[in-house]
């Protein structure tokens, strides 16, 4: 399909020479890419909602939703300007290629994970910018867990299961390269899984480091606490930064759950006030006329995206 890409190697092919990238410009004048999330609720829904009924989604049809509005969604990506975003819900994979082409640019591709359940998590990349060098899904941040925690509160055994996704891309014309993990964790009063899937990202980190550690966790963790959260052990532990503390709204119910993490590498290239909040919650929060039209036809979270120094490494 257009803009598909093949499967993991594991193996890390040589540069290739790219044409010059749409570089942002970066707070400090350098070059600059974003790098941002977004959970596109279970894209696409349709009219008769026909790709929902098959993925075993009936409640969609129950609620009558329309169809997702491309041309909405195309908009409230391209505003934010990204270069990489993770996304979550994609019920089909080959759809979303083909909107990035048709809408975001030839340039455009979608890789993601094709372990776990109906609900896929992957990375929309511009590879003008960046060049995906490999790709691996940790299918263990769900099958770790117990029988007990698999209740029907926390998922649907085989329905949202869903891996953590790890891309490792290079910056065109920089050799710098960097890994991207998306998570779109467990929903619902299910703490403690969550945590338990942040310590299963320990394990996934530490194998991650020992390639590159300029690692960015990006994705849905489903935590829609202030304070100490989910995976405030986890920054501790492992010494993450969470730089959309500041983001207090990224989803209808006047929440956040959709947050970056960079390790303390990472942190280094961060652009500090660069984090942006996409859709209706760049300018409201919570379900006002604003959030109506596009909970309807895009999504009930909004994408989110922060800046990075793009340089050739020393």
């Amino acid at each position: 399909m257009p803009g598909s890409d093949t499967r993991f190697t594991g193996s890390l092919p040589r540069a290739k020479q790219f044409r010059s990238p749409r570089w942002a410009a970066g707070k400090s004048g350098n070059a600059a890419i974003r790098i941002g999330t977004f959970n596109i609720r279970m894209f696409p829904c349709n009219e008769n909602c026909e790709c929902i009924k098959l993925h075993g989604y009936r409640h969609c049809v129950e609620r009558g939703r329309p169809t997702t509005d491309l041309r909405r969604l195309a908009d409230t990506i391209i505003t934010l300007k990204p270069d990489i975003l993770a996304v979550n819900e994609i019920l089909n994979p080959d759809r979303l290629a083909r909107f990035a082409v048709e809408h975001l640019g030839p340039e455009w591709r979608f890789v993601h994970a094709h372990e776990g359940g109906r609900q896929k998590v992957g990375f929309l990349y511009d590879s003008s910018v960046v060049r995906l060098l490999g790709r691996k899904a940790y299918s263990q941040i769900f099958t770790a867990l117990t029988p007990e925690e698999h209740s029907p509160l926390c998922f649907k055994a085989g329905d949202r299961l869903r891996p953590a996704f790890a891309c490792r891309f290079q910056v065109a014309g920089t050799g710098l390269d960097f890994f991207a993990v998306v998570l779109h964790l467990k929903p619902g009063e299910c703490s403690s899984v969550r945590r338990a899937q942040w310590r299963i990202m320990e394990q996934v980190v530490d194998e991650l480091a020992k390639v590159d550690s300029d690692i960015v966790i990006l994705g849905d963790f489903n935590d829609y606490g202030r304070g100490e959260r989910d995976f405030s052990e986890f920054c501790r532990r492992k010494k993450f930064t969470l730089v959309t503390d500041a983001i207090s709204c990224t989803h209808s119910m006047g929440s956040s759950p959709d947050n970056i993490l960079v390790s303390e590498a990472a942190a280094m290239a961060f652009h500090k006030e660069s984090v942006r909040v996409g859709g209706p919650c760049a300018r409201s929060c919570g379900r006002t006329a604003l959030w109506r039209a596009y909970l309807n036809r895009v999504s009930d979270h909004c994408p989110v995206v922060a800046e990075f120094r793009a340089v050739a490494p020393q």
